[in-house]
């Protein structure tokens, strides 16, 4: 159904940051037809108008990095380092049959369109790694109607992280969980299985491969990781550095830091995203940068965990497009990306008192906008609002507390939190929210399922 959209202001986040006051945006056949102040519809009436002169429109966010099994973990976890987060929190969802992992994607999907994220990257964590959770996750994807790219974790290490008392007393990191029982090609067949099966489905589900991270994988998995991406054409999703020991961790295991052993490997290129990149050398983001590479930033996570500070202005420098995520619910705990957005342009005010270097409020916009499309590989069909590209975007009211007045509109959708305010949310041309509303499925309905499994978990103290 072709669509028209008469905008108060458009954002097109296009390569000369084109606003219009006034605009007008044609949808066709899930595209945008034409965007400017006066479209020409002759020989193309549009079925719909959408009135939006007291709205603004922009591209949808993009969240590039979560864990949608966490959806079932908010609230869980508080005052602990990722060493005594990760056993009681999430190791136990590791038992989440595929029913809870679905019903755990669609919670976070109504969160995340609701807040005007049209693209989610899922580095979905289930161990041992079974097809069933795999397609149940795609399938709760391809009903919201959200653009998404499913990456499963994959790892052959078990996991080590030293917790506050081993660093206190010295000790080495202990084992946090028993070795895996399933070994890494079964994993890769798994994920190959999923490529085949759900990359490009509906024109808005993609599999990346998702290493877990360098330190909890074998060279040989690694390796392994990176000839099935080029055979497939796909994306690699990654942890990388996230916290003090991790940054250490590459020179005890190898002789080198985490991110030069993946550029030994050939891991490093435009195709893969890291996620945190807290502790990174001079170098690391020098080879990021030549890569071409995305780093994706989880500022609330990042904080939550007492896991550091990224170096977000330095990494764009270089070179690194950056992208914003909220990482998994049970240690943000939301899935709002305008939260976001806000803490990434302030923190970066905690490393340097030259204000030349801060994250400005357009770049930190614009990280969660076009550096996302890029980090997902997507930016040929979103990130802008342009003729050509998928009509993924995002009506916000003018008429509330976060955009009245109206001073500076970049500035605001920043720092003033608009969540409340996105009225109307399409992605593919299809209205996924109206009026504030999840259409694609019933969110009551997966509400009280949420709750019914949550009870059923262990507690998380």
């Amino acid at each position: 159904m072709n669509l028209l959209i008469k905008a108060g202001l458009v954002l097109t986040f296009d390569d000369q940051g084109t606003v219009l006051e006034g605009g007008e945006i044609l949808i066709e056949d899930g595209a945008i037809g034409a965007v400017g102040s006066r479209v020409n519809l002759e020989g193309r009436p549009p079925a719909r108008v959408i009135d939006a002169r007291d709205a603004l429109v922009m591209p949808g966010l993009v969240n590039a990095h979560t864990h949608s099994s966490e959806n079932l973990r908010k609230g869980c976890g508080d005052r602990g380092s990722l060493a005594e987060w990760l056993p009681k929190v999430i190791v136990p969802l590791d038992a989440l049959d595929p029913e809870a992992n679905r019903i755990a994607a669609l919670l976070g999907c109504g969160a995340m369109l609701r807040s005007g994220t049209t693209t989610v990257l899922d580095h979905f964590r289930r161990l041992p790694l079974q097809g069933a959770n795999v397609d149940a996750v795609a399938e709760a994807y391809e009903k919201a109607g959200i653009r998404a790219v499913l990456a499963p974790t994959v790892r052959d290490r078990a996991l080590y992280e030293p917790s506050a008392a081993d660093r206190r007393a010295g000790r080495a990191p202990r084992q946090m969980e028993e070795p895996l029982g399933q070994p890494a090609d079964a994993q890769l067949a798994l994920c190959e299985e999923a490529i085949r099966k759900w990359h490009g489905r509906a024109g808005r589900l993609q599999i990346f491969l998702g290493p877990s991270g360098p330190q909890r994988c074998s060279d040989d998995l690694l390796q392994d990781v990176r000839e099935l991406a080029e055979k497939y054409d796909v994306g690699v999703h990654t942890h990388l550095a996230e916290t003090r020991w991790q940054g250490m961790a590459g020179k005890t295991l190898y002789g080198t830091t985490l991110t030069a052993h993946l550029d030994e490997l050939g891991l490093l290129s435009s195709r893969l995203s890291v996620a945190h990149a807290i502790w990174l050398e001079r170098d690391d983001i020098r080879r990021l940068g030549r890569a071409r590479a995305s780093a994706v930033h989880n500022p609330v996570s990042n904080l939550k965990l007492g896991s550091g500070i990224a170096k977000v202005a330095q990494m764009r420098r270089a070179g690194v497009n950056v992208a914003l995520g909220s990482d998994g619910a049970a240690s943000n705990d939301s899935q709002e990306m305008f939260e976001v957005v806000k803490l990434a342009a302030i923190l970066s005010r905690l490393l340097t008192t030259r204000s030349s270097q801060w994250v400005s409020a357009g770049a930190a916009l614009e990280m969660a906008v076009r550096g996302g499309a890029i980090a997902t590989r997507n930016e040929a069909r979103t990130g802008s609002l342009e003729p050509g590209k998928r009509a993924d975007l995002v009506i916000v009211g003018l008429d509330d507390h976060p955009l009245r007045p109206l001073n500076d509109a970049v500035g605001q959708l920043v720092y003033c939190n608009p969540t409340r305010s996105v009225r109307t949310v399409l992605v593919d041309g299809r209205a996924v929210v109206e009026d504030g509303q999840v259409l694609s499925f019933d969110e009551e309905e997966v509400f009280a399922e949420a709750q019914a499994i949550a009870r059923r978990l262990p507690p998380a103290r």
